[in-house]
């Protein structure tokens, strides 16, 4: 998604989403961040007046965490102003903003026509009865980069030759406003969540590899039509 001055405050949004995204796992991929600040410059003499502080102080967080190694965050100094630049976004964000599933493309035909359905098969192994009580339950990510271990992992048990299309990860974000959310209670992951299944997709958008940089979503109905 590239915002410029006639877009709408839809996309505005979006660019609201993708910084509290970037800002929330900064060791994900901190070193590709050049997207994130051409989007704020090229948006920021448009920008509604209430937004510039905010997306000035998005820009100098982002700049700083992208000349930064990883190792730096373990010790992290800048965490505190990192979250209240979060909250700052969150503040002007006009929607719920999403959850992120991840998975594999060969999924998603069945996940279009069903929705997200708690009785098929996890792509996770997990004896504890807590979890194991939580039949109905949908998992999600509070942000995509987090969801990219899911994908994995459900590539992982997937089905056919390892460098298969079927196989490709993929992530699915749904808008959050109308769904309830409850926290994953086995998770270590301040972002994990699950919702009471299944949950239809029906505008759900799409993210393929390469998970890195400015993410490019599109909408699962045009996804899927040009796999065909």
């Amino acid at each position: 998604m590239r915002w410029n001055a006639s877009d709408s405050l839809d996309d505005l949004g979006e660019l609201l989403v993708e910084l509290i995204d970037a800002l929330a796992v900064p060791t994900f991929d901190n070193g590709d961040f050049e997207g994130h600040l051409e989007q704020i410059d090229a948006i920021m003499a448009a920008a509604p007046e209430r937004l510039r502080k905010t997306l000035k102080s998005a820009r100098a967080q982002l700049d700083s965490d992208a000349r930064r190694n990883w190792f730096d965050f373990l010790d992290d100094q800048g965490g505190v102003k990192r979250l209240q630049v979060i909250s700052e976004l969150r503040s002007k964000m006009e929607s719920g903003g999403y959850l992120y599933h991840g998975t594999t493309s060969g999924n998603l035909e069945r996940i279009s026509e069903h929705g997200l359905d708690p009785s098929v098969k996890r792509v996770w192994k997990d004896e504890q009865a807590d979890r194991r009580n939580l039949k109905d339950a949908v998992f999600f990510e509070a942000t995509w980069r987090g969801a990219t271990d899911w994908a994995l992992a459900a590539a992982a048990r997937a089905r056919g030759p390892k460098r298969s299309r079927s196989r490709e990860r993929v992530v699915l974000r749904v808008p959050r406003a109308e769904l309830e959310v409850f926290k994953d209670p086995l998770s270590a992951k301040p972002g994990s969540v699950w919702v009471r299944g299944p949950v239809l997709v029906r505008s759900a958008d799409v993210l393929t590899e390469p998970f890195s940089g400015f993410p490019d979503w599109n909408p699962l109905t045009k996804f899927l039509s040009r796999s065909h």
